[in-house]
């Protein structure tokens, strides 16, 4: 009994501190809600339905989901929409692909919807580029 109030203290602390640094480790996010509440993400973002956020540094998971960040750069496995509005910089995988910005890197997905692809590859079954 001891060991699981202990761990449910941690977790309550890192729950409730994590607010005041800049960058989260850790993202969970549903619609209108996150935890934590951080703009920015350099680690892991897990996201049910939609997930949002200004910078995404790592790893984005998305599940059903509506992935959307203004700056990306990892890997992400979305299984749903990867909606980027400014630079990408990273490997995405989805269903569809939606950036607004530049890419490099890589971008995989069933259907692309791109700005300016120029310095990535590009692979899907649909893609349309609007940029260079």
């Amino acid at each position: 009994m001891k060991r699981s109030s202990f761990i449910t203290i941690v977790l309550a602390v890192v729950l409730c501190a994590s607010p005041a640094f800049a960058q989260a480790r850790f993202q969970f996010a549903v619609p209108n809600f996150r935890v934590p509440e951080s703009s920015a993400v350099n680690g892991m973002r897990l996201s049910f339905l939609w997930g949002e956020n200004q910078s995404q540094q790592g790893f984005d998971a998305g599940l059903l989901s509506l992935s959307e960040t203004s700056r990306f750069s990892g890997l992400g496995l979305i299984l749903g929409v990867s909606k980027i509005d400014g630079s990408s910089d990273g490997v995405v995988f989805s269903l569809v692909n939606w950036h607004q910005g530049r890419d490099a890197g890589f971008n995989g997905a069933f259907l692309n919807f791109l700005n300016d692809p120029s310095g990535a590859f590009n692979l899907g079954f649909v893609t349309v580029s609007e940029g260079s």
